[in-house]
């Protein structure tokens, strides 16, 4: 049976996520924050934050801007992310 093709949307999606999970390891490295914190940032459970990074279509607008003033991102990383 022939694999089936992802369209376009969902690779798109997934190199997004991949580019969230890139910044985000990134940033959580240099500041050196645990989940726990990054979670009290937001104002949302460990839970919450894990289901976030497991399927990044699912963050609401208003934490992902949080996550980026906690991370001190740059429009240019947010250009990176939703122009992947």
């Amino acid at each position: 049976m022939p694999r089936l093709k992802k369209s376009k949307a969902k690779q798109l999606e997934e190199k997004r996520e991949e580019r969230f999970l890139e910044h985000y390891r990134a940033s959580k490295s240099q500041f050196r924050l645990k989940e726990r914190d990054i979670a009290a940032k937001l104002d949302v459970a460990e839970s919450t934050l894990r289901k976030y990074k497991g399927n990044f279509g699912k963050i609401r607008i208003e934490d992902f801007c949080r996550l980026g003033d906690t991370f001190e991102w740059t429009g240019e990383v947010y250009q990176d992310i939703f122009e992947a």
